[in-house]
């Protein structure tokens, strides 16, 4: 399988370790990960990296929309090869971030892969059916849209909001239980996990 993380200036700026984390998440269920960021922006992923690193032209009118994702999936196929037809399709387009939504769907379009959006804010929520009929006209016709919501009350309005499209949810950041659990004892053991991100080179 093989995925293209698509993230706006925003989250590329304040949510490279999430990133990290979910690329590197992703090659260990042996997915192909590839992430593109706005090009006025520095990439996040360093040179050791085992991520490929592109960039996207975020500005510019609606009518060089097309042409930016388009020059996007050719960059795409460069790096997937072109051996045979099935190893340059791209499986899904996931877009982290509000203002990569537009180039997102058409990255899909042109590529003729799926896309998955997580929606991050609650303002975002307005935009969900009009957002789904643009998909339902651009996208092809075995492609599919999903949402994915971070958080409990985000994905209960999504669901009730979205018409045609199913919700899914992937919780992330910090989550407080409904009921505080009690203090341990005094005397119970503690444990510790150290956790690496992957990415580093050394033990």
């Amino acid at each position: 399988m093989r995925a293209l993380i698509l993230a706006d200036a925003d989250i590329a700026a304040r949510e490279s370790a999430m990133l990290s984390r979910m690329e590197i998440g992703l090659l260990g269920h042996n997915v192909k990960v590839l992430y593109a960021e706005p090009s006025d922006d520095q990439l996040h992923i360093d040179a050791e990296s085992l991520i490929t690193g592109l960039s996207y032209t975020a500005g510019g009118s609606i009518l060089t929309l097309r042409p930016r994702a388009r020059r996007l999936v050719r960059d795409i196929d460069e790096q997937i090869g072109f051996d045979d037809a099935a190893s340059s399709r791209l499986d899904v387009v996931h877009v982290v971030g509000s203002r990569a939504w537009k180039i997102g769907l058409q990255t899909a379009a042109s590529a003729g892969s799926h896309l998955a959006i997580d929606l991050l804010d609650a303002a975002d929520l307005d935009r969900i059916r009009p957002f789904e009929n643009r998909a339902a006209r651009h996208l092809a016709s075995d492609s599919r849209l999903i949402w994915l919501a971070p958080g409990q009350k985000i994905y209960e309005a999504a669901t009730s909001r979205a018409r045609s499209t199913r919700v899914f949810p992937a919780f992330w950041g910090t989550h407080t239980p409904e009921h505080p659990r009690p203090a341990p004892a005094p005397d119970a053991p503690l444990s510790f996990a150290i956790i690496t991100t992957g990415t580093q080179t050394r033990n």
